[in-house]
């Protein structure tokens, strides 16, 4: 790069690339000084001005205007770099220079801008924008600039005119290096036109389009506005935000974009989290509180973006009102509800329009080639997949990345999906699902309908269709178009993108056929052809196919359970059913004559075969079809509840357990839950959906109720009423009522719902057992007592859950404001009153009720009361429960754990209740049967909040006004005033308190003096304990402490406890580290919960002398560092697993009963120091030593776990898992084998065992010349006389050298031979038929050096199974030790068919020249061999037959002829045992002479 200083000639003029505008004083020097060096290395094609006039006068503001020179370069140069520093704005020379560029932007278009902001650290940037920067805003010269114009704004909108890429104009956050390192990538990326990746795929013209557009509005006022930028989900919201938020940020005094507002919030602590985030980034400030934020934003101009709100509550809590943010501030808002936007006010709402099919084509491509252009073969199918991606960018990047690189005949299988409405990029249809989920069930319904049966229809035609009440349904539209998802044409018909429409319908075909019909906002749908005034079926049938109107209703019918009435209106249901007749011919010519595919035509004739088989009308009798439509209708409906909100999903989870469809057996349904939880309801919601599908029905209401009334006999004479539509039964007593009901009931197929059932005697009064009923029937039990059902044995249980967070707000909302979504002043008090009433239903709709139509102070007292006393409506309704418990000890410890045991674990409560007299292990479990109680999956006990709530208000009403008289105390303000003033009396059983984290507090015991009943005392204090040392201490089993006392320990010593048995409940530590239980003798138990501590780094406990066991889920720890058992005498194996804790690197377990371990130890890769007894040291010692003692013949102090039976003790038998596994195996084992020196086998993914065995021969290979030539048998097996002879021989021979014509081969038939070249080989083991092999016998013969001729070359012998990845390995002292029951070790995994590799490992300095395996079968080979097969060119199979004896080698080194050696199927006449031996002695004295060596 050149640099030019303005004293060069100016008529010498250039055309620059870059200019660069700074204030030359003091503070930005260094920092343009270091720009510009930076600028100058890595552009230096790029021409840039420097103004070094400026730094001649650093520190004297002395230029008072621009130079001609520098306006002439500012206006013919590509770029200016503005340097923004507080100097800069203060210099009269720098604003006209800002003026001039301003100007330029505004007639050039081409020109880019890149403001600058220095320093860096936005909190320094105060005072940039002071009030000359604001009185050079009002002398720029800008058109149609007005009197309340954001003018900063407007100076952001003349300087971005030009910018082409996001990077453009990204944030300079960071230090310095960045800021630069930024700078100068936008520079290479306007001079050498380089597309920066991001902007390829996302920053469109319509993106930069839309961001003028929002930037348009955000400059119309000097106050706080706010906008909406609202669409369908991925279609450019959150780009268009993010560019906006990285060009004018720097504008202001703080900033922040807090991403995915919608998620966030649903997850625990998610709302605090925001508002503190916000904080942050905004203020650098923590806190949580709205007046926190209202009081820290309110002076200061900021800019907020809110990305992905989907509820008005997100809004009130993040950015209130406008009064909340100083002059200037900007608040913008994405999501795809634009009614939420206008509930909130915005100012301003910018609808992201669809792509272009240009710029469509351009982001496809971008996502299918990497590049702007597509293959020739590509472009039209690339133009059909745009089509249907309907200018939908998030469409057009899925479907681009899934087709990315995939062939032509890919392309068409996924058009052919989206031609047949079926979405092929999974998560494109999750992404859609999304903005589906969040509907209310009746939008859900709409929206399902209008793509189903609307498209292109009149919106007046769909909502008489669709409603009796126009007004409902044409809210219910109005709120799908809201949120993206419907639109209305200017002819005002109904339009739906093809996408949305393909994503109803893979819904429609997910529903289950057993779904519940939602609330129907009409009860038929008549399909005809209206313009045919013949009204012929066939004609009919024409219209509807061809309008996949038949295929629609078919596929509803299938997934909801619709019922569908064909009338064959003069056609016989047989020629629909099989396409015959006239029938077939009008359907063959329609296939004929429609352009669709086969799959389509295929359907239709599934459709066909469908409507054919259904009972319908036949006749066309109008009267006939009315009565089967009534029929079907069966008006007798229950009044569910007058918002259903929630009551769909339960009811079809508990109709899926009633199996109506499939079972004829009599089944019980029991709906179990506690009071108010909406049991009724949902009874009476599957009653309503089901009960057409039986001959009769009842529901009784109310039954506990009733029952203590003493008019049982009315209950019994309603079910019959109900039935059979008679009050003629008359019914004398409860007995009579019994026979009568079970003669009467078994003769139908019956639905029947008890309601609210406390007692058992109820159940046996009015529906005795199973066989008082007709097949098929069912009987629906809704209790709060778990016990009766389990009493009566019921088929299924269904517990009603409670309601979540958004279930919750609707029902209330509808019962406290009419509408689904609270009014923006009541939104706060909204989320309180549903966080009070814990998806309660009944507390729900009775506070909605109460607190509808009142003021906000009303709600602000009602709230605050409640808070100490529960409605009395929800705690009379809850407190029926506890009045049902029939022993005073149940319900003295209901009380107990709602003042004091809620979180606590179960087991721990039992034991404290039972040292009160309470029984609690039966109590308990009462409890948690009549559903005041529940425990979690960690046994923690729970309580609802609401049921607490009436249990502490009973304990209230003992003595409202004076505390030291209730039984039980909790609230520490309470507490802390009857034990300071010493008013506790002997009416207080319990009591807890809990000490502040920061007041000291001084308690005299005394204060107890009075309390001689106590029996409970609870003392807890908050905090962050880290460390926690109890060593010495008397403690003996587990102790109770706070969860969140101990959740942020991470030191635990209990060391020298000597009475200490088990360790205590790792899940309220999970952050620990580090435990040390040194020297506890009487520990036996340590929870199973120490697996789920995930950072882990230190356990020690050694000398623990009375722990057995450990728990297995202590090996799936994969933070453990270090490992100590020393000591501990009872643990005596290691599991496999060990090898799972990858972080492991120190094992200590010397002084245990340990004599067992797993190879999976020398597996790991993470141990560097481990003490095992018999063995310590560093690992890469320590195992191989270990391998070798598990192949040693010696009592081994530790052995291997072996992994497959039989097994020998003479050496190591191991099954792998898989291929790799004994790569690496085999690997492990010949570096513990092999010399010293030599390097270590690495063995990778794709190596194999005979590639690591090459390696290992290549790294023992050394020259053959001068060298001395030996040999040695090993046998193992059978002892065979002749073998062992020649054994001894070979030992006695002088150079060790041993003729293999001598070996037992030449002189037993029943030989088999294999040789091959070096120290392995590889073969199938052969096929041979009535015969076990008896004996194998190795032979090598290998060359010593003269520094090593005495030595012993073998290390040992590797017998590897590819077939069944095992490996068997084996000392030389360890086979030649063999037994018959070490010979069954091995030949009982060697089966006939197996690939087996047989490896001879030799010391350092050893080179085998060949090996030879002779395999001995125990009776004569009469029969042909089926298989076996050497592996390797160099290898060769001899056989000998019968009295043929041949030796066969490679040729080598024996000369054979040819006529002599027996291979397949060739069976030549060998030469006689004499005559062979003689030519062959003959052959080796000649050879021999001639320094020839043989082998067999």
């Amino acid at each position: 790069m050149s640099t030019t200083d303005t004293t060069a000639n100016p008529k010498g003029k250039k055309s620059y690339d870059l200019y660069l505008s700074f204030c030359g004083v003091h503070d930005d020097v260094p920092f343009v000084l270091k720009l510009r060096e930076a600028l100058s290395s890595y552009v230096p094609e790029a021409l840039i001005f420097f103004d070094f006039v400026k730094l001649r006068h650093i520190g004297r503001v002395t230029v008072t205007a621009p130079s001609e020179l520098s306006l002439n370069v500012i206006q013919d140069c590509k770029m200016v770099i503005i340097i923004l520093s507080r100097n800069y704005t203060n210099s009269q020379s720098c604003l006209q220079e800002l003026e001039f560029i301003t100007q330029c932007c505004l007639t050039i278009p081409a020109l880019i801008v890149l403001p600058v902001l220095y320093p860096i650290e936005p909190s320094l940037q105060i005072g940039i924008f002071g009030q000359p920067f604001h009185n050079f805003l009002d002398r720029v010269s800008i058109k149609e600039i007005s009197q309340g114009e954001d003018k900063i704004m407007t100076l952001v909108e003349a300087m971005s005119k030009s910018t082409q890429y996001p990077t453009d104009f990204a944030p300079m956050d960071g230090d310095e290096y960045d800021c630069v390192k930024s700078v100068v990538d936008r520079v290479i990326s306007v001079i050498y036109k380089k597309r920066p990746e991001l902007s390829r795929t996302f920053y469109t013209p319509s993106v930069k389009s839309s961001v003028q557009d929002v930037i348009q509005l955000l400059k119309q006022s000097k106050s706080p506005l706010v906008i909406g930028i609202w669409g369908i989900a991925g279609i450019g919201k959150t780009t268009i935000a993010k560019t906006i938020y990285d060009l004018i940020g720097p504008y202001f005094e703080g900033k922040c974009m807090l991403l995915n507002v919608g998620g966030v919030w649903g997850r625990n602590n998610g709302p605090v989290s925001l508002q503190e985030e916000l904080l942050f980034h905004v203020n650098k400030a923590t806190g949580f509180e709205k007046v926190t934020l209202k009081r820290n934003l309110r002076n200061k101009r900021v800019l907020v973006i809110l990305e992905d709100v989907n509820k008005l509550e997100q809004l009130n809590a993040l950015c209130g009102s406008r009064n909340w943010f100083g002059a200037g501030s900007k608040i913008i808002i994405t999501t795809r509800d634009r009614r939420l936007l206008k509930e909130y006010g915005v100012d301003h709402i910018y609808r992201v329009k669809e792509l272009d099919e240009s710029e469509s084509l351009d982001v496809f491509k971008w996502g299918a080639f990497g590049k702007e252009t597509s293959p020739e073969n590509f472009d039209e199918l690339s133009r059909q997949v745009v089509a249907y991606s309907g200018g939908w960018p998030l469409a057009l990047i899925a479907l681009g990345r899934l087709l990315h690189g995939k062939e032509a005949l890919q392309w068409e299988g996924v058009l052919w999906s989206l031609k047949n409405f079926s979405i092929p990029a999974p998560r494109l249809l999750n992404i859609l699902e999304k903005s589906f989920n969040e509907l209310s069930d009746n939008e859900k319904q709409t929206f399902l309908d209008i793509a189903s049966f609307f498209i292109g229809k009149n919106q007046n035609d769909v909502l008489q269709t669709l409603n009796r009440s126009t007004q409902r349904a044409a809210f219910q539209i109005s709120l799908l178009e809201d949120k993206s998802l419907v639109a209305i044409d200017e002819n005002n018909k109904l339009e739906m993108h093809i996408l949305l429409q393909a994503m109803a319908r893979d819904i429609i075909k997910r529903e289950s056929s057993s779904r519940t019909n939602q609330a129907k906002m009409y009860d038929v749908f008549l399909s005809f052809r209206g313009e045919d005034s013949r009204a012929k079926f066939m004609s009919h049938l024409y219209s509807s196919l061809q309008n996949a109107e038949l295929e629609r209703i078919m596929e509803i019918s299938r997934a909801r359970g619709l019922d569908v009435v064909p009338v064959f209106y003069e056609v016989d249901p047989a020629e629909v059913r099989h396409q015959e007749g006239q029938f077939g011919k009008a359907f063959e010519e329609l296939r004929s004559t429609t352009s669709v595919n086969e799959s389509t035509k295929t359907n239709w004739r599934r459709d066909l075969f469908d409507i054919g088989s259904k009972a319908g009308n036949e006749s066309g009798d109008v009267k006939n079809i009315v009565e089967s439509v009534s029929r079907l209708l069966d008006r007798t409906e229950l009044f569910v509840a007058e918002h259903q909100v929630g009551v769909e999903s339960r009811v079809e989870a508990a109709t899926k357990l009633l199996d109506i469809q499939k079972s004829e057996d009599v089944l019980v349904l029991g709906i179990w839950g506690m009071g108010g939880m909406g049991k009724t309801t949902i009874a009476k919601a599957i009653y309503n959906q089901i009960g057409s599908k039986f001959e009769g029905k009842s529901f009784l209401l109310n039954i506990r109720e009733i029952w203590e009334t003493n008019n049982q006999v009315s209950l019994q004479q309603q079910v019959l009423g109900d039935i059979y539509k008679t009050m003629t039964f008359k019914i004398r007593d409860i007995e009579s009522g019994k026979i009568i009901l079970k003669e009467r009931l078994s003769q139908n197929r019956i639905l029947f719902v008890l309601d609210d059932v406390n007692e058992v005697d109820q159940l046996n009064a009015l529906c005795g057992s199973r066989e008082w009923f007709g097949p098929g029937s069912r009987i629906i039990i809704t209790t709060r007592d778990l016990h009766i059902l389990n009493s009566c044995r019921v088929d299924q249980v269904h517990r009603i859950e409670e309601m979540d967070g958004n279930e919750s707000l609707e029902l209330f909302c509808w019962h406290a404001f009419k509408q689904s979504r609270p009014t923006k002043d009541f939104a706060r008090h909204s989320t309180d009153v549903i966080a009070y009433s814990g998806g309660l239903p009944l507390a729900l709709q009775v506070l909605g009720s109460y607190l509808s139509d009142c003021e906000i102070p009303v709600w602000q007292k009602v709230l605050e009361k409640l808070k100490c006393i529960p409605h009395n409506q929800v705690h009379k309704k809850l407190k029926v429960s506890f009045d049902g418990l029939k022993d005073i000890t149940e319900k003295q410890a209901f009380l107990d754990i709602a003042c004091f045991f809620i979180g606590m674990d179960r087991n721990d409560v039992t034991q404290i209740l039972n040292g009160c007299g309470f029984f609690a292990d039966i109590g308990i479990k009462v409890l948690i049967e009549r559903s005041l109680v529940t425990v979690d999956n960690r046994n923690k006990l729970q309580m609802h909040d609401l049921l607490r709530d009436m249990g502490r208000q009973i304990i209230y009403e003992e003595s409202p006004f004076d505390l030291e008289k209730r039984s039980r105390l909790w609230r520490p303000e309470e507490v802390f005033d009857i034990l300071s003033k010493y008013t506790g009396t002997k009416a207080v059983k319990g009591l807890a308190l809990e000490f502040p984290k920061t007041n000291k507090v001084c308690l005299d015991t005394k204060a107890f003096k009075k309390m001689n009943k106590l029996r409970l005392l609870q003392l807890a204090r908050k905090g962050s304990l880290v460390a926690m040392e109890l060593k010495y201490s008397n403690l003996k089993y587990s102790w109770n402490w706070s969860q969140k006392m101990l959740e942020n320990l991470k030191f635990l010593n209990l060391s020298h406890s000597l009475e200490l048995t088990e360790t205590p409940n790792f899940d309220y530590m999970p952050n620990l580290e580090k435990i040390v239980l040194k020297d506890c003798p009487s520990l036996s138990s340590v929870s199973y919960t120490i697996g789920d501590l995930d950072k882990l780094l230190l356990i020690n406990l050694s000398n623990c002398t009375g722990l057995g066991t450990l728990p297995r889920s202590i090996y799936g720890l994969k933070s453990l560092e270090t490992f100590i058992l020393s000591g501990c005498s009872l643990i005596d194996k290691l599991e496999e697993d060990l090898e799972c804790m990858k972080s492991l690197t120190t094992l200590i377990v010397d002084k245990t009963a340990i004599t067992k371990v797993s190879f999976s130890i020398v597996r790991s890769k993470s141990i560097k120091y481990i003490s095992l007894p018999g063995f310590e040291g560093f690992s890469r010692d320590v195992f191989p030593s270990l391998i070798r003692s598990w192949m040693s013949p010696s009592k081994n102090v530790i052995s291997l776990v072996q992994t497959f039976a039989p097994m020998s003790s003479l050496g190591l038998c191991m099954k792998c898992d898989s291929k790799p596994q004994l790569s690496q195996d085999v690997a492990r084992i010949l570096d513990a084998l092999k010399a010293t020196n030599c390097q270590k086998l690495e063995p990778s993914a794709t190596s194999t065992p005979s590639r690591l065995i090459n390696d290992y021969i290549a790294q023992a290979s050394t020259s053959k010349s001068n060298n001395f030539l030996k040999s040695f048998l090993i046998q193992m097996g059978m002892k065979l006389q002749s073998t062992n002879i020649a054994q001894d021989n070979i030992l006695q021979t002088a150079d060790g050298i041993w003729d293999p014509i001598l070996l037992p081969c030449y002189n037993i038939s029943d030989w088999s031979t294999i040789s091959s070249k070096g120290c392995s080989i590889i073969f199938d083991v052969p096929t041979m038929k009535g015969s076990n092999l008896k004996n194998m016998t190795l032979f090598l013969v290998y060359y010593s050096s003269s520094d090593n001729i005495a030595s012993e070359g073998c290390q040992g012998v590797l017998i590897i199974n590819y077939t069944k990845t095992t490996i068997q390995a084996y000392t030389k002292d360890a086979l030649t030790s063999f037994e018959d029951e070490d010979w069954k070790s091995i030949t009982s995994n060697l089966e006939s068919g197996n690939k087996v590799e047989i490896v001879v490992v030799l010391g350092d300095g050893f080179i085998v020249e060949k090996t030879t395996v002779y395999l001995l079968y125990d009776e004569p080979i009469d029969k042909e061999m089926e298989h076996c097969n050497a592996i390797g060119k160099e290898s060769v199979i001899a056989f000998s037959h019968e009295d043929k004896n041949v030796g066969v080698s490679d040729g080598d080194n024996i000369h054979v002829p040819m006529d002599h050696i027996i291979t397949g199927s060739e069976q030549d006449e060998a030469l006689s045992d004499d005559k062979h031996g003689q030519a062959m002695s003959r052959k080796r004295k000649s050879d021999y002479s001639n320094g020839i060596h043989y082998n067999a």
